[in-house]
């Protein structure tokens, strides 16, 4: 006789697994807004944005130019992966275990699927990322010391104020040796 488990209560602790664990995936890290827009495979979500607002000089008791209209355009969010695990716990083997096997592989199933997610995810944002605006890369990674990490920091957040990158939103990903350099 096999287990029956009921599959909302499944989809419950594997989020709670993998929200607790993405690195790339994390809120302020990625955009999740258009989690709930996405039903299944194959769909594709529009995501539209305006162009940038053009600024003028003001002089008192002169009348400003006409206003502008806005540009628009969107982005295409193509939902073209599905992910998957499947595993069989016989309900005799589960009654011998000391301890709770559901439980145990359904951490190890989110921990898999977190690695995937945020695998693809880190491809995704290193590829939309301006050379200009990288330090080392995945084939030249800079390896900072105690004597350079800070600096490491200091230099990007320059590349970045450079390159008009909004201050809003703005993060880094380190290696977890990072902070015992520092």
């Amino acid at each position: 006789m096999s287990l029956q488990f009921i599959p909302t209560v499944w989809a419950a602790r594997l989020l709670m697994a993998l929200e607790k664990s993405l690195v790339y995936g994390q809120t302020n890290v990625s955009n999740r807004d258009y989690e709930g827009d996405i039903r299944e495979a194959g769909n594709t979500v529009k995501i539209a944005s305006i162009g940038d607002v053009t600024i003028g000089d003001y002089t008192k008791n002169t009348d400003i130019n006409d206003p502008e209209t806005l540009s628009d355009s969107d982005q295409s969010l193509v939902i073209d992966q599905s992910k998957y695990f499947n595993f069989y716990v016989d309900s005799v083997d589960r009654a011998q275990q000391n301890v709770n096997v559901l439980d145990e592989a359904m951490r190890r199933s989110a921990w898999k699927l977190r690695d995937v997610s945020d695998t693809f995810l880190a491809g995704i944002m290193d590829a939309a990322v301006l050379s200009g605006n990288k330090i080392g890369s995945t084939t030249t990674p800079k390896v900072p010391t105690k004597d350079d990490a800070y600096e490491y920091l200091v230099d990007l957040g320059v590349l970045l104020d450079e390159s008009d990158t909004p201050i809003e939103g703005r993060f880094v990903i380190v290696p977890a040796g990072f902070t015992a350099c520092c």
